[in-house]
């Protein structure tokens, strides 16, 4: 049911489409918001670009390697706001790390 709308044209039903994760993510979830995060990685629609980051940093507080994989593959390309909002929290370091990726 998100995949549908995660490929819509209208960038509302995209960021519907990853905001849904968070209740999957509540539980324990993570495998639909980092497969959505991967159909959104260079969508750079501001607000879906933040609400695919908020969702990736939510979803690395439960899989953190995850993200991290995440991030190596798609940092160089991925829009500024769906990286600094991905990467909040990371140590510092790392956080200096996949900034130095971004476009």
């Amino acid at each position: 049911m998100l995949y549908g709308p995660a490929r819509s044209p209208l960038p509302q039903e995209r960021r519907i489409a990853i905001f849904c994760t968070l209740h999957l993510l509540r539980q324990g979830q993570v495998e639909d918001t980092f497969a959505l995060a991967e159909i959104l990685a260079g969508d750079d629609h501001l607000m879906l670009a933040s609400t695919t980051g908020g969702m990736l940093r939510e979803a690395g507080k439960t899989d953190r390697a995850r993200l991290l994989d995440y991030l190596d593959r798609n940092a160089a390309t991925a829009p500024r706001v769906l990286l600094r909002a991905a990467i909040e929290h990371l140590e510092p370091e790392q956080r200096r790390h996949y900034l130095a990726f971004g476009r």
